[in-house]
C-alpha cells in the first residue's frame, strides 16, 4: 500500500475561497462506503484565514513553496455574499447564498449559525459526504457566525470525526477562550502557550499525525480567527512587520467620491491619526499570519 504521505493534497483558502457552487438546491449525493474503495483517494486539508488578502502572499514564502505550489490555486472564483457566514455556508455546502437561505452573520432572519442548522444545512455539509465515504473528518477553529449560541457547549454537528471549536469567551482575541474539544471543554487563558492559533495548528498537526496511521483518508478544516480584528499576534511576533505600510492603491483615501455609492460620499476623509492607526493594524495583520509566513 502507498505511503499516505504521497498522495496529500493541500489546498489554502485566503479569505473566503468557495469549494463548489450551484444554482439549484438539491439533495446532496453521499456516497454509500464500499468495501474496496481505491488507496489513492487523496488527503485534503482546508485552511480558512479570516479577512487575509492575497497582498499578504509576497511575505509567505512557506506558504507558496510547501502549500500553493502543491495545492489547488483558485485564480478565478467569486464570492457570492462578502460576509462570513454566508461565504462559511458556500464553502461547508457549495450553495450560493439564495439557495442556502444564509444571507448575513446574525438577525432573526437568514443569517448565523441557528438559521443555517434551522434550513437543515447540517445534514449537507461536505464533511457529511465525506464523513459517509469513509474519510476522516477534522475541524479545528472557527464554524459559523452564532456558533454555539442556540445549542449545547459540547454540541458537535454531523460528520465531524474530530470537533476542536470555541464556544466560550471572544476566540477573535487569541485569549480567554474555552473549547469543546471533541465533547469536553477545556479552558484557556491568556498566557503564551493559549495563543488560539497556535492551539489549533497543534491539534491539527496531532490529527494529521493520528490519520496518517489509517488506512482512510482524511479531510481537516482548519479554520483560524487570525488575522480578524483585534488582530492581536502572538507575543513571540509583536515586533515583526513594524515597517510596513498600508498598500496606497487609487481608491485609498480618493478626493473624489462624487461616482461612488452614498455611504462611501457621506464618509469623510482620513485623517493623519486613522491612518496611523490603520498602518498599525496592517503590520499587526501580518505578524497575526506569522505562523504561516514562516511555518
Amino acid at each position: 500500500m502507498p505511503n499516505k504521505a504521497h498522495r496529500l493534497v493541500i489546498s489554502i483558502t485566503i479569505f473566503y475561497a468557495l469549494i463548489g457552487c450551484q444554482t439549484q438546491p438539491r439533495k446532496l449525493n453521499t456516497p454509500t462506503p464500499t468495501p474496496n474503495l481505491p488507496d489513492n483517494r487523496p488527503n485534503i486539508i482546508l485552511i480558512l484565514t479570516d479577512d487575509l488578502d492575497t497582498y499578504a502572499m509576497p511575505y509567505m514564502p512557506m506558504v507558496k513553496k510547501y502549500l500553493a505550489s502543491h495545492g489547488v490555486q483558485m485564480n478565478n472564483y467569486f464570492i457570492n455574499v462578502p460576509q462570513c457566514c454566508p461565504s462559511r455556508t458556500t464553502t461547508l455546502t457549495g450553495l450560493y447564498a439564495h439557495n442556502s437561505g444564509v444571507w448575513t452573520n446574525g438577525g432573526k432572519n437568514h443569517g448565523g449559525f441557528h438559521y443555517f442548522q434551522k434550513m437543515g444545512l447540517e445534514q449537507k455539509t461536505v464533511a457529511v459526504a465525506l464523513h459517509k465515504s469513509g474519510y476522516r473528518t477534522g475541524l479545528m477553529g472557527k464554524y459559523l457566525n452564532g456558533f454555539p449560541k442556540t445549542v449545547r457547549k459540547l454540541y458537535i454537528p454531523e460528520g465531524w470525526d474530530e470537533w476542536v471549536v470555541p464556544v466560550v469567551g471572544d476566540p477573535y482575541t487569541n485569549y480567554n477562550y474555552k473549547l469543546n474539544d471533541n465533547g469536553e471543554i477545556k479552558s484557556y487563558a491568556d498566557q503564551p502557550d493559549d495563543y488560539l492559533t497556535d492551539v489549533l495548528c497543534k491539534r491539527a498537526v496531532e490529527f494529521i499525525e493520528r490519520s496518517s496511521v489509517s488506512e482512510d483518508p482524511f479531510f481537516l478544516f482548519l479554520a483560524p480567527y487570525s488575522p480578524h480584528e483585534p488582530t492581536i499576534p502572538a507575543p513571540r511576533h509583536l515586533s515583526l512587520f513594524q515597517d510596513l505600510k498600508n498598500p496606497i492603491v487609487p481608491s485609498f483615501d480618493e478626493e473624489d467620491v462624487s461616482d461612488k455609492p452614498q455611504f462611501v460620499r457621506h464618509s469623510p476623509r482620513l485623517t493623519p491619526f486613522f491612518i496611523k492607526i490603520m498602518t498599525r493594524y496592517f503590520s499587526c495583520a501580518f505578524a497575526c499570519c506569522n505562523r504561516w509566513m514562516r511555518w
